[in-house]
């Protein structure tokens, strides 16, 4: 999730990422569940995925995106 506070109203915006849970652990490439879950479009565990792979898919990236398309639309308002 990412928040926006302007010191007077609070914005926030939530990206998700679905996947399934791996049937073994697989990867040394990240933390916690990493090892054991599966994206949805991929055949191997997010711990196994490039760095690209994992920024193209986070759903810390799609929050930020999100973010940023909000905040682009209010620069244009008066």
């Amino acid at each position: 999730a990412v928040g926006y506070y302007d010191g007077q109203q609070l914005e926030s915006f939530v990206g998700t990422m679905s996947g399934v849970v791996a049937r073994k652990p697989a990867g040394e490439d990240g933390f916690g569940y990493d090892p054991i879950f599966v994206p949805h479009g991929f055949t191997k565990t997010y711990a196994e995925l490039s760095f690209d792979e994992k920024v193209s898919i986070s759903h810390r990236t799609k929050a930020f995106e999100e973010f940023l398309r909000w905040y682009s639309s209010t620069l244009d308002k008066p």
